[in-house]
């Protein structure tokens, strides 16, 4: 088991190694800091992904891979995570105390069959020039 955290491409591999040691030094040297691409092996050895409202949780739940996604550190004013639950993509964790539960939500999801959600579809290419020349409003294609 080792935790890997994925850092944003605007992240700092040194910050976030110096906030590591600060909250957690113990455990610092056994977390994996990754910037830039994941290795697909990476993936495929990946148990769960844990996340506030990041890609990772749709390129997770395109995988297969179980998402959890931290309701107390969103922000408030995106609607990611509302997006994302609403599509399947991850459970949500409304407090930091429910990070405790992650391994039994893990061992239920692994005793169910679970689909992964069908997080996009290929658009008819008539529809999508039809709108790329404004001969009809997103809301009228989305109907059709």
């Amino acid at each position: 088991f080792k935790l890997v955290f994925q850092l944003q491409p605007f992240e700092s591999g040194k910050g976030n190694r110096r906030i590591l040691r600060k909250y957690l030094p113990q455990q610092e040297s056994e977390i994996m800091v990754m910037a830039g691409a994941s290795a697909a092996q990476l993936w495929s050895n990946t148990r769960c992904s844990v996340t506030v409202q990041s890609t990772v949780a749709l390129h997770c739940a395109s995988l297969g891979i179980p998402v959890f996604l931290c309701d107390w550190l969103r922000d408030l004013t995106t609607g990611y995570l509302e997006q994302f639950v609403k599509f399947g993509v991850g459970h949500l964790l409304q407090s930091a105390d429910e990070c405790r539960d992650v391994p039994s939500l893990l061992n239920e999801k692994a005793r169910t069959v679970q689909e992964r959600p069908a997080l996009w579809e290929n658009m008819d290419p008539g529809k999508l020039r039809e709108l790329l020349l404004r001969t009809t409003s997103l809301s009228e294609a989305v109907k059709a």
